[in-house]
């Protein structure tokens, strides 16, 4: 747990520079535990844990945008159709069907100030119990 905060919090606020997209995670904040009540719906905004030059750093992720709507539907601006998504509040996991990422799943996490988060694994595999480089972070609002 504590790499990952420490990585996490080293990372995003680099990421937000680089991206220029604003801090998505104010405050270094850094992911929790999973949660009872599930994802919000809303968009998140996807980047892409990586290496340059040696260091960890976030770069857009080909997943682009993740918009949950009502009703446990999803689309994802990236890749063409949409489908709908089950959340296991034992393990954490969201688990989307039918569409472009049909048996894909991600974790989801709340940061310390609130903010909803899917973590997607390694070329869209499952995700590690911990943040590692290759994995995918989308953060919606809060």
């Amino acid at each position: 747990m504590r790499a990952r905060a420490s990585l996490l919090a080293l990372c995003l606020p680099l990421a937000a520079l680089l991206a220029g997209c604003g801090s998505p995670t104010p405050g270094g904040s850094t992911p929790s535990q999973p949660t009872p009540d599930g994802p919000p719906t809303g968009a998140y905004s996807c980047l892409l844990l990586t290496l340059n030059g040696g260091l960890p750093t976030y770069v857009p992720s080909v997943l682009g945008t993740v918009t949950l709507g009502a009703g446990n539907t999803y689309v994802a601006a990236s890749y063409p159709g949409g489908g709908s998504y089950t959340y296991a509040a034992a393990s954490g996991r969201v688990r989307f069907r039918q569409g472009s990422l049909d048996g894909v799943q991600a974790a989801f996490e709340r940061l310390e100030d609130g903010a909803p988060v899917l973590r997607f694994g390694e070329n869209l595999g499952d995700p590690a119990p911990e943040m590692e480089i290759g994995e995918s972070v989308c953060q919606g609002n809060r």
